[in-house]
């Protein structure tokens, strides 16, 4: 399993230059053919991506999961079908221990702009949202019963930033909030 490590991690930063790709021709003020190969070529040049990808970081994988979420949720906002936002939501909740906060601010993006379009927001996307919530809080819930933390080890373990998340999320401390909104830029 680890001699296919780096070829995993090839085939995962390809397919993360291929959505780069796919998520330009979303973009509205330029043209999509010039953008669907310039932003991935710029990533692709980048030593930070390279080292992601090189390293077997997680990064990369949160990376791929963020832009699958991101396609997943514009593709979903023009179909109707709220019901398909909750496994890319889901994903984000699972492959970064602070994924859930994406995932919070997408969904919430989602609201927003069906808000806006519609005037109105619907019982599916309303139903959407609430079995996202109790979803991620038994998560929550399973963490701190297994490893009796709120967060996993491996986040516990990585230092200031963390201990920062981890005040603001659990006595809603918004000063920590701001600190580690500062620190992880």
């Amino acid at each position: 399993p680890v001699k296919f490590t780096p070829l995993l991690n090839l085939i995962v930063g390809l397919v993360c230059l291929f959505l780069i790709s796919h998520i330009s021709t979303y973009l509205q003020f330029s043209r999509p053919r010039s953008m669907a190969f310039f932003l991935p070529l710029l990533c692709a040049l980048s030593y930070g991506f390279y080292y992601y990808v090189a390293s077997g970081m997680d990064a990369i994988v949160f990376s791929l999961i963020l832009m699958i979420c991101i396609v997943s949720l514009y593709r979903i906002y023009y179909s109707g079908k709220y019901f398909l936002v909750i496994i890319p939501l889901l994903l984000m909740d699972i492959v970064r221990a602070e994924g859930f906060i994406y995932a919070i601010v997408l969904l919430f993006m989602l609201l927003f702009f069906t808000y806006m379009k519609q005037k109105k927001i619907s019982g599916q996307l309303l139903t959407v949202t609430v079995l996202f919530a109790v979803i991620t809080a038994l998560l929550f819930l399973l963490r701190y019963s297994f490893y009796n933390e709120w967060m996993p080890a491996t986040v516990l373990a990585k230092g200031y930033g963390t201990h920062l998340l981890k005040t603001s999320i659990l006595s809603w401390d918004m000063t920590a909030l701001k600190e580690f909104t500062r620190v992880i830029k």
